[in-house]
């Protein structure tokens, strides 16, 4: 079973993207943070398969959140996945160019949901 460690603020957020990926079929154990602080000490002390960060977050953005997991030895290899609104695709590249893995867009659409983790999660 797939670990995925979720931060983001919004608790109803993190809740929809679980049910997303439990409707597509993945068998998935889910963490959940509330913030970058919050998720960065959780990556440390657990062991998990994939990130899922949002953006913009208190204490600690979900760019800040990536760069250091990507420094951690610990956390650097587990992929990430970067949430980013519509009107924030330039930070993509940004996000891309320090180590993650992809970006879904809010909001999400189960289809790119699917095609963008199934790499991961399956």
């Amino acid at each position: 079973m797939k670990k995925v460690l979720i931060v983001d603020d919004i608790g109803a957020l993190r809740k929809h993207v679980m049910r997303l990926i439990v409707e597509l079929g993945f068998q998935c154990q889910f963490s959940e943070a509330s913030n970058g602080k919050e998720g960065l000490e959780m990556a440390k002390k657990g062991k998990f398969d994939l990130y899922l960060l949002d953006w913009q977050m208190p204490e600690m953005t979900g760019i800040e959140l990536l760069k250091a997991l990507k420094e951690n030895p610990r956390t650097r290899d587990v992929p990430a996945v970067m949430f980013t609104d519509q009107s924030k695709i330039s930070n993509v590249e940004e996000a891309m160019s320090l180590g993650a893995v992809g970006y879904l867009s809010k909001p999400f659409d189960i289809n790119k949901v699917d095609h963008k983790l199934h790499k991961y999660l399956a």
